[in-house]
């Protein structure tokens, strides 16, 4: 949520890409800077672990979902 309050879910997510101009780019960066930041200043010190080498936001959360979303065939029937 907060991610999507700050307009930052979309380079999170992957859905916008890093613009070709020179200032667009920096201001991309900017913003996927944030984003990492804000995932990474949410975590506890144990769960940080699990991003300490990624570079991207998307990275990051992409980590923590594989970790964190469970696929299994008793959760799925649970949630529906």
């Amino acid at each position: 949520m907060i991610l999507e309050d700050k307009d930052l879910w979309e380079v999170t997510a992957g859905t916008e890409a890093r613009p070709e101009g020179v200032d667009e780019g920096l201001a991309w960066d900017k913003q996927a800077r944030k984003a990492l930041a804000i995932i990474c200043l949410s975590l506890k010190d144990s769960e940080l672990a699990h991003v300490r080498k990624c570079k991207t936001s998307k990275e990051a959360w992409d980590q923590l979902s594989q970790i964190y979303e469970t696929k299994s065939l008793l959760n799925k029937l649970v949630l529906h």
